[in-house]
Formats: C-alpha cells, structure tokens, sequence
C-alpha cells in the first residue's frame, strides 16, 4: 500500500483498498488459471499435430496424399465457415448501429426493411449453424464463438421486430384515428341548394371525399377488423355509396338551377317585351303560352325552394314575385289594347249602322225625288218658263255626294279590317323574333369563356346552334314586309318605322356576335 505524504487515510479507504486490492488478486488468478488452460490445450494441440505428422511420415506415399487432400478439404472448409460467419457478424454489427441510430425516428416500412434484409440470410446462417454442429469436438472455440453469434443475431431480430409490432400499433392508431375523421368530414359535407357559386364549391368537396375514400381504401383494408365494431364496419361500407349518391344529388340541383335560371330569364325577356306594349301584347293564344310557361317557372321554382337555404329561398322568391308582377303588367297592356281594339270596331260598326240607316233613308229620299222630277218635268212641258231646273241639279249633285261618302266609309272600314288583321299578324311576329333575339342574347351572354374540356366545348357549340336552328327565316321578313304596308297605310308610320329599324338592327348585331363565338369554340376543339 503507498501512502502519499500531506494526506491521511482514514479507516473506511483503507478497507476499501484492501477489498479492491482481494478482487484483483483474484481475478489474477482467474486469469492465470485461464491462461494456463489454454497454454495446455495449445500444446495438446501442438503434440497431437507432432504424433500425426510422425504417423503420416510412416505412411506410404498414397496415403499421405489422400491425409493432404483431407486437410485441404478441412482447412477449406474452415476457411469459408470463417469467411461466412465474418461477414454474418459485419452484417450484425451494421443492424445494431442502424437500430441505435434510428431506433426512435425509423419508420414502420424502414424497419420491416432492415429486418427483411436480415431474414434474407436466414437460411445461409442456419447452413452455417449445422456445419457448425457437425464441427470436431476439438473446435470448442469455433463452436461458441459461433453460438454467440447466432444468439445476438436471434436478439437482433427480436428487437426489430418488438419495434416494428410497436410502431405498426402507432400506425394503426393513426390510421383510426384518420379514418374517423375522414367519416366525420363525411358526415359534415352535405347536399347544399343555394347560389350556383356555393353549389359548385360543394361539388368539388364532395368529389375532393371520393378521391379522399379510394386513397384510404387500401388503409381500411389494412386494418384488423377486431379493432373495428360492427357499427364502424357497415358505415365504411356504406361510405362510398353513400359518397355517390350525395355527389349525384348535387349535381341534380346544380342542373335543376341552371334549367330554372335560362327557363327564367328567356320568360322574363319575353314579358318585358311584351309589358312594354311597344309590339304589343300579342294574341289571346300568346298570352296564354305566356301564361303555361309562367306556371312551369312557378313550380321548378318551388321544387327548389323546397330544399333550398333561407338565403336562397328568399332569393327565389323574390324572382317569382317579379315574374308574377310582370306577367300582370302583360295581361293589363293585353286587356288594354284589346279595350282599344274593341272600341275601334265598335266606333267601325256603329259607322256602318249609321250609314245604312241614312242610305235607307237616302234612297225613300231619292225615291219621292225621282216622283217630284218627274212632276216637274211635266210642269215644265206645259209652262214655257221652268221654275224647277235647279232642283234637278241639286239632286243630282247630292246622289254623286252620298255615292262618294258612303264608298269612302266602306272603304275605310275594310282598310281598318285588313290593318287590324295584319296588326295581329305584326305583333305575332314581331314576339316571335323578340323571344328568339332574347334567348340568343341570354346564351351568348351565359356561355362560359372557359371550357374545361372537349366535350364541354361541344355542348357548348350544340347550344348555340340549337338556339340558331329554331329561327325562322320568315319572322323577319315578314315583319319588314307587314310594317312596310302598315306604314304606307299610314298606321303609325314613325312608331313602325322605328320598331322595325331597332329589330333589323338587334338580330344583326346578335348574329355576329353568334358567328364569333361559334368560331372561338372551334378553334378551341383539339384537332382529330
């Protein structure tokens, strides 16, 4: 024991020192007698190797070859064992620094890879485990260096696979929980009738859940079905039909929107139109198409206000009520004209009454005028000076008159028929073409700038020419041909004069604009 000077060493250290001092004595020994064992088996070794070589020199020449060619065989043979199982622990000593470094960051599919990796050499490693069994009992050292090996490769694995049963519980909690929340979302997303706008948004989430739902099918799938209840298992089995049905509802009110925005807007263009009396109102029948298709806005609308927001609902109504407000101002102007047309031909009738009451009282005129003539004329023969010459010219100039009035009235009471027909015929034309004008004007204005595709672009082109095909040529023609004759009747030249002008005008504007769109979404179509 040394005993530095400057310092004391209590008891307590002392003992201490002497236990220390016991356990390293002791494992001297323990050391000694290890070496000394290996000392005695190496030369063991050395004389057993010594007595064989003397025996192979006592052998014949033949037979030392064969001893050599066993030997060779023996050291190859544990030259590979030693060269296999070098490179098995390479590859242990790898995995362990891979597990320590990623033990709490590798992911579930990286360590199935790792472990994948080891099993890859399961059946090499068992090869070297019976060659290994098979080995002479003098090669004690090969064997337990070998059984070391084997078993922290056997714990290796274990860890790996403890860790990939733990992180694999991970995932799946993850993925429940993602489940879940997919189903919640599911759940919150609904069929919505509101504005277009807020409609299509909806329909592009609830498309976004139906690619989402493929995506998670190979999770669910994936998942032990005893964590699942009952109840969870029919509602993910109900999801994608479910997903289905929601996304074609959607599309239906966005559909049924679209059909009530043109079916309204075409109506009231015609009702504006019509309400502004300029073309008039038209026929009784016209009025009561009017009145059909006002009722058919009516109830589609009522299919949507059925199911529609209170924000939407509000708005649709305000619609209806607008469309019914106009529809009245149309039978009102209606009624109106028709009370003039009425008392046209009551003040044409009343006319024709008075002008055949005084043509019967002309012709008992005229019929005692012809006896007092003749009277006279008899006078006249008998008295040399007649007093009576001027009365025969009065009557005379009074049959031209009363010719010339009475063909006068008649003719004026045939021409205000055959105005009233063509009137009639005016009108009838001139809503026609209004109503074509304003549907072509509503698809030029509604069609989208942008098509998403080529069928989109053709539906689009159909369209538009679907609304081209249903003009008819004559409407047209006939309004300038029938408004040229009432104008040189002088029926309201000016006002005719100017209504058909803004016509002519209007469709030729309409038709160009027409023309360039067809063009536009053709050269938009992808070439063949």
């Amino acid at each position: 024991m040394i005993i530095r000077f400057g310092e004391e060493l209590d008891e307590e250290s002392e003992l201490s020192h002497d236990s220390a001092t016991k356990k390293r004595n002791l494992r001297n020994g323990e050391n000694l007698y290890a070496l000394e064992m290996q000392i005695m088996e190496h030369f063991s070794y050395v004389q057993e190797a010594e007595s064989k070589l003397q025996q192979l020199q006592r052998q014949s020449l033949r037979q030392q070859c064969d001893v050599l060619k066993e030997l060779q065989a023996e050291n190859h043979l544990k030259k590979r064992y030693y060269n296999s199982l070098t490179g098995f622990k390479l590859v242990l000593a790898d995995s362990r620094d891979w597990y320590k470094q990623h033990e709490g960051t590798g992911s579930g599919e990286e360590l199935e890879q790792r472990l994948s990796h080891m099993e890859s050499l399961s059946l090499e490693i068992a090869e070297a485990k019976k060659a290994t069994e098979e080995l002479d009992v003098s090669l004690v050292e090969w064997k337990q260096d070998f059984c070391l090996f084997y078993d922290s490769w056997h714990d290796m694995k274990q860890a790996l696979q403890a860790l990939i049963h733990q992180r694999g519980g991970e995932n799946l909690s993850r993925e429940m929980e993602e489940i879940k929340g997919f189903m919640d979302k599911v759940g919150s997303q609904k069929v919505c009738v509101s504005s277009l706008e807020i409609m299509q948004h909806q329909q592009q989430s609830l498309n976004n859940l139906v690619n989402e739902l493929e995506n998670l099918k190979t999770k669910y799938e994936r998942l032990p079905r005893s964590l699942l209840s009952e109840d969870l298992q029919a509602t993910l089995q109900r999801l994608p039909e479910m997903l289905n049905e929601r996304v074609i509802k959607q599309t239906t009110a966005i559909e049924n929107l679209n059909h009530f925005t043109a079916e309204y807007n075409a109506i009231i263009a015609v009702l504006q139109t019509a309400a502004d009396g300029k073309s008039g109102s038209g026929t009784s029948q016209d009025l009561r198409k009017l009145e059909i298709d006002v009722i058919s806005a009516r109830n589609f609308s009522e299919i949507l206000i059925k199911e529609a927001e209170p924000q939407q609902k509000d708005f649709l109504q305000s619609q209806i009520r607008t469309l019914n407000a106009l529809y009245e101002k149309v039978e009102q102007v209606h009624r109106e004209q028709r009370q003039q047309q009425l008392e046209i031909h009551t003040q044409m009738d009343t006319l024709e009454e008075s002008c055949e009451k005084e043509t019967t009282s002309f012709r008992e005129l005229n019929e005692l005028g012809g006896d007092l003539l003749v009277q006279m004329d008899e006078l006249q023969d008998k008295e040399k000076e007649s007093k009576y010459g001027s009365l025969a010219k009065q009557f005379t100039r009074l049959n031209a008159r009363w010719t010339e009035v009475t063909e006068t009235v008649y003719a004026k009471r045939a021409l205000l028929e055959h105005i009233s027909t063509q009137l009639g015929e005016f009108k009838k034309f001139m809503v026609s073409e209004t109503g074509y004008l304003d549907r072509l004007e509503n698809k030029i204005r509604n069609t989208p700038e942008n098509a998403a595709d080529a069928e989109e672009i053709m539906e689009e082109l159909d369209d538009l020419e679907n609304v081209l095909r249903s003009h008819s040529d004559e409407w047209l023609e006939k309004i300038q041909e029938i408004g040229t004759e009432l104008i040189d009747n002088e029926f309201m030249a000016e006002t005719m004069r100017k209504d058909i002008q803004d016509m002519v005008d209007r469709w030729n504007v309409l038709q160009q604009q027409a023309k360039s769109a067809q063009n536009s979404w053709r050269k938009r179509l992808p070439a063949s």
